[in-house]
């Protein structure tokens, strides 16, 4: 189906995102740091400026989920997850990044739903339409059951 490696197809992604309406905005952010692929990584992740794909997760993605997964990588970057919420990072690690990772997707589900053909989640993507509005640190605190 395809004959581009998945280092190519991430590489051309970005390259349409950053001419797409709907993503040119982030342009600047998908080219901070590194982007590299990994046999060892089993979806995706990012430091808050250096973005890792796995390899065998990339080349699984349609292109329209490919943009997904990279804005969702690079939106982490651009809400500075990492660094804004280092104290959820430092109390629990899984946690703060499931937190940050509803609050992503659901802007990604709404970018997604004018244009559908250009941008959509992975399959498994964590999706809570009850976290609609929160920040990252409100979720996290209904996550473990903090009152807030």
């Amino acid at each position: 189906m395809n004959n581009l490696t998945p280092k190519q197809r991430v590489e051309k992604a970005h390259v349409q995102m950053m001419g797409h309406k709907a993503t040119m905005l982030y342009s600047g952010v998908f080219m901070v740091g590194r982007t590299e692929l990994s046999d060892t990584i089993p979806t995706a992740c990012t430091n808050g400026r250096d973005t890792w794909y796995g390899t065998a997760f990339v080349d699984k993605q349609t292109p329209a989920t490919l943009n997904g997964l990279i804005l969702h990588e690079n939106l982490h970057k651009v809400y500075q997850h990492h660094w804004l919420w280092k104290h959820l990072w430092k109390e629990n690690p899984r946690m703060a990044n499931m937190a940050a990772d509803y609050v992503i997707n659901l802007e990604i589900v709404d970018l997604a739903q004018s244009y559908p053909d250009f941008i959509k989640l992975p399959e498994g993507a964590l999706i809570d339409e009850s976290f609609r509005g929160m920040n990252t640190q409100e979720v996290f605190e209904k996550q473990i059951g903090r009152a807030h």
